[in-house]
């Protein structure tokens, strides 16, 4: 799994805490969502004993097949039917490829990293998220994923075990808006 075990950790307790943790069950395999921001798709029969023990620890055990355990939803069973929300992360979609840049952004939900497009537009991503991806976590057999590809309305590294989505962050009006417009227009170095 290219997910670096002890940032998981911290991202999962964040969000079980304060932005909600989603974990479902699509038959195939497990899948963890940290308040809509990043979503992790693991094969259920290949996940690392230490990512299950971190989950178990938080909502008491995975769930089965079909089945979601939802920390967002307050003053309600947090056991559910899990409703496909999140299968588009292995529909195949077409990908646009990001290039990493050097820059970082530090803004006030924390930094962020700017990608480029092929189309030469600007997109940010948690910074917390991209350091997820690790080398070091590798299981035997298993590829690196290479720079992200842009999936919707955010970044996606893959593998063919393990996916990781993240969102984007919104430019929104103003300062923001106005910086990514900027760095469309500059050349930047792709950090590999």
């Amino acid at each position: 799994m290219f997910i670096d075990k002890t940032k998981f950790k911290k991202m999962v307790n964040t969000a079980y805490k304060k932005e909600g943790l989603t974990v479902s069950n699509d038959g195939d395999g497990i899948i963890i969502c940290g308040g809509g921001v990043w979503v992790i798709w693991k094969r259920e029969s290949r996940l690392p004993k230490t990512i299950k023990a971190i989950l178990i620890e938080l909502i008491g055990e995975l769930p089965g097949p079909g089945e979601e355990y939802n920390t967002a939803k307050e003053d309600m069973d947090p056991w559910e039917p899990y409703d496909g929300k999140f299968r588009f992360l292995r529909e195949n979609q077409e990908e646009q490829e990001l290039y990493k840049s050097k820059i970082v952004l530090d803004m006030p939900r924390g930094p962020y990293r700017i990608y480029k497009q092929e189309d030469r537009k600007v997109m940010a991503v948690r910074e917390e998220i991209v350091k997820m991806v690790s080398i070091r976590d590798l299981e035997d057999c298993e590829y690196y994923p290479d720079n992200p590809g842009k999936m919707g309305e955010g970044a996606i590294w893959r593998n063919d075990r393990c996916i990781l989505w993240a969102a984007r962050m919104d430019a929104g009006k103003g300062q923001v808006e106005k910086l990514f417009k900027l760095l469309e227009n500059l050349e930047l170095q792709d950090e590999r």
